[in-house]
């Protein structure tokens, strides 16, 4: 390719001949097209993140304790009140007891507002922006990082990080 690019700009002002004319085509061409298993596994990826936290909503424990391979580590990053940078671990048995235990009347809903996803093989990270609502209020943002391994059955979660701070 950069032979090809190389040879088009010294021929800048001599007519492309019918190969160099079919050759460009085909790369353009080849350009458009996507890498299909990454895309694929992408939009696959995506869609676990938006059920996730449509379950999450719902404090559906059975549901997002199938999100999860083994035992994944579930940690939060923030700066507590003190002003002090906490890194706080969580096992995902008290992450599902935390969430059952809310009551009916608080409703909090995490809505995701970007999704970046990185993936390479059988791994893949997702990393998500977020707002968080509490009972139809913005409570706070921050960043959700998860990690996803496929078993070549399906992509499971294996660490999830999150972030959070006040809006500005």
């Amino acid at each position: 390719m950069p032979y090809l690019i190389a040879t088009m700009a010294t021929s800048v002002h001599q007519p492309l001949s019918i190969r160099g004319f079919i050759s460009l085509f085909v790369l353009s061409l080849l350009s458009l097209i996507p890498k299909s298993s990454e895309a694929q596994n992408s939009n696959v990826i995506e869609a676990k993140v938006n059920a996730f936290f449509s379950d999450f909503a719902k404090k559906d424990t059975n549901a997002l304790r199938n999100y999860f391979r083994f035992e994944p580590s579930l940690q939060s990053a923030f700066i507590n009140k003190k002003g002090e940078s906490v890194l706080s671990e969580e096992s995902l048995s008290d992450f599902l007891i935390g969430i059952a235990s809310i009551p009916d009347s608080i409703h909090f809903e995490e809505r995701i507002t970007k999704v970046t996803i990185l993936e390479d093989g059988n791994l893949a990270i997702a990393y998500c922006q977020y707002e968080f609502y509490f009972n139809q209020h913005l409570s706070h943002v921050g960043v959700d990082v998860f990690t996803f391994f496929n078993d070549l059955k399906d992509w499971k979660i294996i660490q999830l990080c999150d972030t959070r701070r006040q809006k500005k």
